[in-house]
């Protein structure tokens, strides 16, 4: 699996873009991210937020603009499959934690 790193904003806030088989996913949208994208050739076909910290958004609306990309506001359960798992997500493994605070 291919993929790159991006850090932007005042408090250098990572994001991360995967190849994935169906298309380029990417992870938080940092400050500049979309730049950054758009320098990268890419079509983007999903965009995923971490958690909604202020530092990890900034750029999420001129992402999905630019790109068209999808946008979930969750993931679906894992017990349900529908057309969201069986495209892009459909061989890539997400695992969350919880973490205290």
């Amino acid at each position: 699996m291919t993929y790159e790193t991006f850090c932007g904003g005042i408090f250098e806030t990572n994001c991360y873009l995967l190849g994935a088989p169906d298309g380029w996913v990417l992870f938080d949208a940092p400050d500049g991210a979309c730049d950054w994208l758009a320098s990268q050739n890419v079509d983007l076909k999903l965009l995923l937020l971490t958690h909604g910290h202020f530092d990890h958004i900034p750029d999420v609306a001129k992402i999905k603009r630019l790109f068209k990309c999808q946008l979930p506001n969750r993931l679906p359960p894992p017990n349900r499959t529908n057309d969201f798992q069986s495209g892009i997500l459909s061989q890539l493994r997400i695992s969350t934690r919880n973490r205290a605070g």
